[in-house]
């Protein structure tokens, strides 16, 4: 290439970049980089002096970490052979106990206990023979049939037999309990899978809020 080409293609340089001569010329441009890259390195160092762009939005970061969200409640778990918490193993024993309760209410035939195990407004599921089929009931109108129920076990040597430990899941303070309830009188037998829901009360323990079953009455 020629002397009037490489000319040509020399780019043109603004005069404001230029040193100015004279005693007080500006710094050459290789210093004042220099100097631009040690200030801001300088400033990064100073915590709090830059705002930083908290990721995925427009607002600077304070550096006070995100507050984290409460974790759900999560369920105890069901079934022997695990090792909950030990506050989820108190409440699965307590709920367990509920179930006990009922059982063992059922087979002395006494009103009062079994209508202890039930929270107020509880709908329960029962036989009602002026009508002939099952049906939920509210907790007060179960009070008034409980007492000829009780007399009617007593009477006919009904038993009521867990056949295996209940199947209990907690969340929160709700649980559900499943289990299969083996009821005999005399000769006569019959299985029924019990449902029970229950809520914990402000005072502390376990009572049913809801009870269904398939099978006996």
């Amino acid at each position: 290439m020629s002397d009037r080409c490489a000319q040509k293609a020399r780019p043109a340089v603004s005069p404001a970049i230029l040193p100015q001569q004279g005693p007080h010329r500006a710094a050459r441009p290789a210093t004042a980089l220099m100097l631009a890259v040690l200030t801001v390195a300088a400033l990064a160092l100073l915590p709090g002096c830059v705002a930083r762009t908290a990721p995925g939005g427009g607002q600077p970061a304070t550096g006070a970490p995100a507050a984290t969200p409460a974790p759900a409640p999560q369920p105890c778990p069901p079934g022997p052979g695990l090792a909950p918490a030990p506050q989820c193993a108190h409440d699965l024993e307590a709920v367990s106990a509920v179930v006990q309760a009922l059982v063992a209410a059922r087979n002395a035939c006494d009103p009062a206990a079994l209508l202890e195990l039930y929270a107020e407004g509880a709908g329960i599921m029962t036989w009602l023979p002026e009508e002939g089929r099952d049906a939920i009931v509210p907790r007060l109108r179960f009070a008034t049939l409980l007492p000829a129920k009780a007399a009617n076990w007593r009477t006919h040597g009904r038993t009521h037999t867990l056949t295996d430990p209940p199947a209990v899941t907690i969340t929160g303070d709700t649980a559900r309990a499943e289990f299969d309830l083996l009821v005999r009188e005399g000769e006569a037998q019959a299985t029924g899978h019990f449902s029970l829901l229950l809520l914990r009360q402000p005072d502390g323990p376990w009572r049913i809020t809801r009870e269904t079953y398939a099978q006996p009455h």
